[in-house]
């Protein structure tokens, strides 16, 4: 019982003395990031089945051509985003940068959102 829980934790924190545990935008952050990662997992499992050669022959090249293409983008930007909100706010602490070098986060974005910008160029009309 959800009730029961959060009672029984508001009563442990009374009794250590200790603050509300729940951070507002943390809790939302935590969301966010894992509701990203379910949905950008579902569409890469997608196109890893299609991508099985019983699979793909069924499929038309219509069919298949917009599935690894257009889902092949949207799994890429969800999967950015997912990264970027995993940092949230990393990218501005100090002391996230250890020895002088970027946090890993900033190194395995870097390429994605670098491939996104591309497509969304090419997305313009000329």
């Amino acid at each position: 019982d959800p009730t029961d829980t959060s009672c029984s934790t508001g009563h442990i924190n009374r009794s250590k003395n200790k603050e509300d545990a729940w951070i507002e935008h943390d809790v939302w952050r935590m969301e966010i990031y894992v509701s990203l990662g379910i949905v950008a997992l579902a569409i890469l499992a997608l196109l890893a089945v299609t991508s099985v050669p019983s699979v793909s022959n069924s499929l038309t090249w219509r069919e298949f051509h917009y599935i690894q293409s257009k889902l092949g983008t949207v799994s890429l930007l969800l999967g950015t985003i997912h990264a970027l909100i995993f940092a949230w706010n990393k990218w501005v602490d100090i002391k996230q940068f250890v020895w002088y070098t970027p946090p890993t986060f900033m190194i395995a974005v870097f390429l994605p959102i670098i491939v996104l910008f591309c497509e969304a160029i090419l997305f313009l009309p000329c």
